[in-house]
């Protein structure tokens, strides 16, 4: 007879036939009577409750709905940007962070109309044309483009190549100074030269002279280099000087030579004008009566 296992005690049972039958421990699944009391409670809800079932008229209702879902794509969001009226709005939270945003170009254009306040953190950075409102020989309107200068009670030194500020007067004027010597000038005593330069004429006969000077000019002297050859006149001899290209007109001046007597051993002489020409330079030399000469005159005029 086999002996007993004890790890098989309580769990061996005869069958009615005599046979030995297993009993197992864990009866969760096991189809007891309490068990097909609560599955019978289930089906009969499953049974009872009709309204979520696939019936025939329910399915053909959900396929009506998927229909025009499908064919409806008017509210269907466009993938990528559209036009406003295809978008869907969107609001922005009142507590939103700060969104970033980037131009598509470097250049925005702005309505007409809007104004736009520019600020610039580095001036240096910030580059701008400035033009006035009113061009060259246009009448004068408007508030021009201002230049100004500055005002220092010493003037500065400046370095090759730096920039520098206009300088102005404690009045506001603008201070000028030559800083090299112009042409004309004496270089070492630092003095302007005037200087007069003249041309001279030489008559030799009496009569009238063609015209010594045309247009404006200006006679400076008349020098009578041999008097003393002046012989025998009983009249005195002159000479007539005329700003005109011919002996017309009112003379601008006579010089009246002594008698030949009294100009024995006479020197030359020198008479000053420096007198302007408006028109030009006629001289006309006139012997007195009974004398001879053959006169010599230096006629002085400008260059």
């Amino acid at each position: 007879m086999a002996e007993e296992d004890p790890a098989l005690t309580g769990q061996l049972a005869l069958e009615t036939g005599g046979n030995l039958a297993t009993i197992v421990t864990n009866t969760t699944g096991v189809a007891t009577a309490t068990n097909q009391t609560t599955g019978n409670t289930s089906l009969s809800s499953i049974a009872t409750n009709t309204g979520a079932s696939a019936t025939s008229a329910n399915q053909t209702t959900e396929l009506a709905s998927l229909s025009t879902i499908a064919t409806n794509t008017g509210k269907i969001p466009s993938v990528g940007q559209t036009t406003m009226s295809a978008s869907q709005p969107v609001v922005i939270a009142s507590n939103q962070s700060t969104v970033p945003v980037s131009l598509a170009t470097n250049t925005p254009t702005l309505q007409s109309g809007s104004t736009t306040a520019v600020t610039q953190a580095t001036a240096s950075n910030l580059n701008a044309q400035v033009v006035g409102n009113v061009p060259a020989a246009g009448a004068d309107s408007g508030n021009g483009v201002k230049i100004s200068g500055v005002y220092n009670t010493t003037l500065p030194t400046y370095t090759n190549g730096q920039r520098a500020d206009l300088q102005t007067t404690a009045n506001g004027s603008l201070q000028s100074n030559l800083n090299t010597l112009i042409a004309g000038e004496d270089l070492t005593n630092n003095k302007m030269v005037v200087e007069q330069r003249n041309v001279y004429t030489t008559i030799t006969s009496t009569g009238t002279s063609a015209a010594i000077k045309s247009g404006a000019n200006f006679l400076n002297s008349i020098t009578i280099n041999n008097p003393s050859t002046l012989l025998t006149a009983t009249a005195a001899s002159t000479i007539a000087i005329y700003d005109a290209l011919t002996a017309t007109g009112t003379p601008l001046a006579t010089i009246s030579l002594p008698l030949s007597a009294n100009m024995v051993g006479a020197q030359p002489f020198n008479v000053p004008y420096n007198v302007s020409l408006n028109t030009g330079l006629t001289i006309v030399i006139t012997l007195g009566t009974g004398g001879s000469w053959t006169p010599n005159i230096t006629i002085g005029t400008r260059v």
